[in-house]
């Protein structure tokens, strides 16, 4: 249920990384040919890349720097090497706070949710989820997008503790907030999938077998029949 969740996230942090202010050539080749690694599941071959990456950005550029630690957060959360990947994104949290990003401050917050969740620490990730929902639903960081992305988080950390009606509710929310019109990148077919787990575990069967077949012709719809997803 999460990690598909954290490829899409990475997915989509590249292409906002990519309009970095960094002018460094090295750092342009290093990183294109991290994302490249990434996108084609080598992890192990892009992290040394990026962090090459970090290690040429000019002190200068903080910016920059903390888009590359989150790109590298996603190639320790896909190596299962989540103390590593926690230590990246606090530093690139650390950045963001400096520079007054509250959108970044926010993905990179729900990011940490991720890594709680996958640790079992489930009252951290749901603490540090509030801030990031809070962030991206008001103010200058507001984004249905990230909210549905974080709430579709939250879903995931209620549904593990079996909280059924608290998972249903947080991805019904997130649900409503993209249905009509789903950003680019979103993965409408992980929340759908989502929504019907919840529904199974809650012996809704009717409802489960709709949200799931809504799931399989959107994965098939955005990548074909034969995509891995599909096996499950």
């Amino acid at each position: 249920m999460w990690r598909a969740l954290c490829v899409v996230m990475l997915s989509c942090a590249l292409v906002e990384a990519a309009g970095g202010a960094v002018q460094n050539e090295d750092y342009a080749s290093l990183t294109q040919r991290a994302r490249a690694d990434y996108r084609a599941g080598r992890f192990a071959a892009a992290e040394p890349a990026l962090l090459e990456a970090l290690r040429v950005i000019p002190d200068d550029n903080p910016g920059p720097r903390g888009d590359t630690l989150v790109e590298l957060g996603y190639v320790y959360v896909n190596k299962d090497e989540l103390v590593k990947a926690e230590r990246v994104y606090v530093e690139a949290l650390d950045i963001f706070k400096r520079l007054a990003n509250p959108a970044k401050i926010a993905r990179v917050l729900r990011d940490l949710g991720t890594i709680y969740s996958l640790q079992r620490r489930d009252d951290e990730a749901l603490r540090i989820l509030d801030k990031a929902l809070k962030l991206s639903t008001s103010g200058p960081g507001k984004s249905d997008a990230l909210a549905a992305q974080v709430l579709n988080s939250f879903g995931v950390v209620y549904y593990r503790q079996r909280k059924a009606a608290k998972a249903e509710k947080a991805f019904l929310q997130a649900w409503q907030m993209v249905s009509s019109s789903p950003p680019a990148g979103f993965d409408m077919a992980e929340l759908l999938n989502n929504i019907g787990a919840v529904y199974h575990l809650k012996f809704e069967f009717r409802k489960a077998e709709d949200f799931l077949k809504q799931a399989v012709k959107t994965t098939e719809a955005d990548f074909g029949a034969t995509h891995p997803e599909l096996s499950y």
